[in-house]
C-alpha cells in the first residue's frame, strides 16, 4: 500500500502541474468539434476518479455523470476539485489494510477485478488524458513542463555528450 500511495502521489503531482497551466481563456478549446474541451478533459480525469473509481473500490456503484462545466466552471475550480479529490482518495487509501489492494471490487459493468489492478487502470487512464492535456496546451502555445525534468532536446544533448560527440 505504501508503494502504491507514493506512486499515486507522484502521478497526481505531475498531472496537477499541467492542470494548473489551463487558463479560463482556454477552458473551452477543442481540437475538433465533438471532442472534450480542455476543461472537459481536466474535469473528466478528476470526476471519473471521484465518481467511478473511488466508489467502485469501496464496493459501490459508479455515479459518474460526465464532465461538463457545471461541475467546475473555472480553472481555479478545476484545480480545487482535483486537489480535493486527490486528498479524498489518499485519506481513504491510507486507512486501508495492506490486503485491500489484493481484494476484489467490481467495475461499472460488473466485472470482478482486484482493487489494486482497478487503481492501476485509473492511473493509466489519467496518464492517457494527461498526454492529451500536454498536446492541447502545446497547440495553444502554452509552455508545458518536461515530464521527468528533461526535454527531448536535453536527452539528445546528454546522449551526444555521453557518446563523445559535440
Amino acid at each position: 500500500m505504501a508503494e502504491f500511495l507514493a506512486y499515486y502521489r507522484r502521478i497526481k503531482e505531475r498531472t496537477l502541474k499541467v492542470v494548473r497551466l489551463i487558463s479560463d481563456e482556454h477552458l473551452g478549446f477543442r481540437w475538433k468539434e465533438g471532442t472534450f474541451s480542455l476543461g472537459d478533459l481536466a474535469r473528466h480525469i478528476i470526476l471519473i476518479e471521484r465518481d467511478m473509481y473511488l466508489p467502485n473500490i469501496q464496493g459501490q456503484v459508479s455515479t459518474y455523470r460526465g464532465c461538463s462545466a457545471d461541475f467546475a466552471p473555472t480553472a481555479e475550480a478545476i484545480v480545487k476539485l482535483y486537489d480535493d479529490t486527490m486528498h479524498t482518495m489518499l485519506r481513504f487509501l491510507e486507512e486501508q489494510p495492506e490486503s485491500f489492494l489484493s481484494e476484489y471490487c467490481q467495475t461499472p459493468i460488473g466485472t470482478p477485478i482486484r482493487r489494486g489492478k482497478w487503481l492501476r487502470a485509473m492511473i493509466e487512464h489519467e496518464i492517457h488524458h494527461r498526454g492529451q492535456l500536454y498536446l492541447m496546451l502545446q497547440y495553444l502555445e502554452v509552455q508545458t513542463p518536461p515530464l521527468f525534468q528533461l526535454t527531448s532536446e536535453d536527452v539528445i544533448r546528454l546522449g551526444r555528450e555521453n557518446s563523445g560527440e559535440s
